[in-house]
């Protein structure tokens, strides 16, 4: 377990009623820490909440919603930072890269436009062989598309 992760699971215990190490990360109030808590409670009480407080959902969304798609937005990011396939699926517990490539990573529009301009930056240098490069403009740090001037 990463330390940053540690240090939060240590302080959940200091803040939670059920901070035994026999207990529950997410532990049902009813059974005093005994057995977890439903993920569909955990959804209701704090995921959902989340996600419309942050814009990701409206509140009248009835949409499925619910702790997989942390599984899709965590293999996406990790991607598309440029986090190591392989380092991915061993986080998600799949058997084949190929299901963590196909169905949980997927693309980012700012990820494809900076891997366009590497492209034809590549593409430009390649070809000042036979004439006179082209002028490209610097890319925008944040999103790779061309500045505008």
């Amino acid at each position: 377990m990463h330390g940053i992760l540690a240090a939060v699971v240590q302080m959940w215990h200091h803040e939670t009623p059920y901070g035994q190490l026999t207990d529950w990360l997410f532990p049902s109030t009813k059974l005093k820490g005994k057995q977890p808590r439903e993920g569909s409670q955990i959804v209701k009480d704090y995921l959902r909440p989340a996600a419309v407080k942050l814009g990701i959902l409206s509140a009248d969304d009835n949409s499925r919603f619910g702790l997989h798609n942390l599984r899709h937005s965590l293999a996406t990011a990790m991607v598309a930072s440029g986090e190591d396939v392989k380092t991915v699926q061993g986080i998600l517990r799949h058997a084949h890269s190929k299901t963590t490539l196909d169905f949980y990573a997927h693309s980012v529009d700012t990820v494809k436009v900076a891997a366009q301009g590497r492209y034809l930056r590549d593409w430009n240098t390649t070809l000042t062989v036979e004439r006179a490069p082209l002028q490209l403009p610097a890319p925008a740090p944040e999103t790779g598309a061309p500045v505008q001037e």
